[in-house]
C-alpha cells in the first residue's frame, strides 16, 4: 500500500507512506533413502518479507530543502535446506531484519549552482538457527540427517556520508563530492 499527501496548511510539508507484506505458504518434499526404508514427507517452508517506508519532506525556504526517510526491513526462510535427500532435522530458520533513516538536505547556493547532503544510518541482523544441535549425518545419495550446523548470527551497523556539488553552465554540468 501506499499513502502520502501534504501535511499541515502551509503547503511546504509532505509525507509519504509504503508498505508491502509478501508471504509465500510453501512445502518440502522429501524423498530419501533411509537405512531401513524409503523415506517419504513433507515440511511446511513457509517464507516472507515484509518493507515499510516512509518520508517528511520539509521545504524550509525557496532554496532549502529537507528529507527525513526511515526503513524497516524484515524477511524469513523457516526450514531452509531441506528438500529432496535432506531431512526435516537437517533444517535451520533464517531471519534477517534492517532498519535505516536517511537525512536529505539539499540547498540552492546560486540558480546554477546546487549542494546535497546526505547522511544514512542502519543497522542490520540475521541469525541462522538449526533445528537440530545434532551432529551432521551425510550418506552421500541417500540422505542428509542430523543437525544443519548453521548456527551463527551476523550484524552489522553502518553509517553512508555523502556531500555533492553540482554547478551548471548552459549545457554543462560540473559535479564533485564525496562520500
Amino acid at each position: 500500500g501506499f499513502l502520502g499527501g501534504p501535511l499541515g496548511t502551509n503547503g511546504k510539508t509532505s509525507f509519504m507512506l509504503s508498505a508491502n507484506d509478501n508471504i509465500q505458504d510453501r512445502q518440502a518434499v522429501i524423498y530419501a533413502a533411509g537405512p531401513d526404508e524409503i523415506i517419504q514427507d513433507t515440511l511446511p517452508h513457509p517464507t516472507g518479507e515484509a518493507r515499510v517506508s516512509g518520508s517528511i519532506t520539509w521545504q524550509m525556504s525557496d532554496t532549502n530543502t529537507v528529507a527525513i526517510r526511515p526503513n524497516y526491513q524484515y524477511e524469513r526462510d523457516e526450514n531452509r535446506g531441506v528438500g529432496g535427500t535432506t531431512l526435516a532435522s537437517a533444517a535451520s530458520t533464517f531471519t534477517h531484519h534492517e532498519q535505516q533513516v536517511t537525512y536529505t538536505q539539499q540547498t540552492i547556493l546560486r540558480p546554477t549552482l546546487l549542494n546535497q547532503f546526505q547522511m544514512l544510518i542502519g543497522h542490520e541482523r540475521e541469525p541462522a538457527v538449526s533445528a537440530s544441535a545434532a551432529q551432521a549425518i551425510v550418506v552421500n545419495g541417500a540422505f542428509t540427517g542430523g543437525g544443519a550446523q548453521a548456527d551463527l548470527v551476523r550484524t552489522e551497523t553502518h553509517m553512508n556520508l555523502n556531500e555533492s556539488l553540482a554547478w551548471t553552465k548552459g549545457h554543462h554540468l560540473v559535479q564533485a563530492g564525496f562520500q
